[in-house]
């Protein structure tokens, strides 16, 4: 996860793990590592860093990846680990168009 992410913010291109291997402690440091370069590009004053949220975002983020990546991962796991971040692959047709109206952009 952790070179993962430090690929996508520094090239944006990046190759997909097969698991992950951080620690919540490490991905929660990353990430807030990140936030802080982000914030001197900021124009303004930057939201309030949400270490949680941010690594369920990033974890998300691994999964839809690695979704595309390896398909014999079956929606049975896919449908837990969604569940372990927070989100739900049986939430609204409006949650999924949110979601899909951003996550687009990241196959090239």
């Amino acid at each position: 996860m952790l070179n993962f992410l430090t690929q996508l913010f520094e090239t944006g291109e990046v190759i997909v793990p097969r698991h992950d291997s951080s620690s919540p402690q490490e991905l929660r440091r990353l990430l807030a590592e990140f936030d802080a370069i982000n914030r001197e590009n900021w124009n303004g004053t930057a939201p309030e860093f949400d270490a949680v949220s941010a690594a369920a975002s990033a974890k998300a983020m691994l999964l839809l990846c690695q979704t595309v990546v390896y398909r014999e991962i079956d929606e049975y796991t896919v449908e837990a680990r969604l569940a372990e971040v927070g989100a739900s692959p049986l939430q609204s047709a409006a949650v999924h168009y949110r979601a899909d109206l951003v996550l687009r952009f990241i196959a090239v």
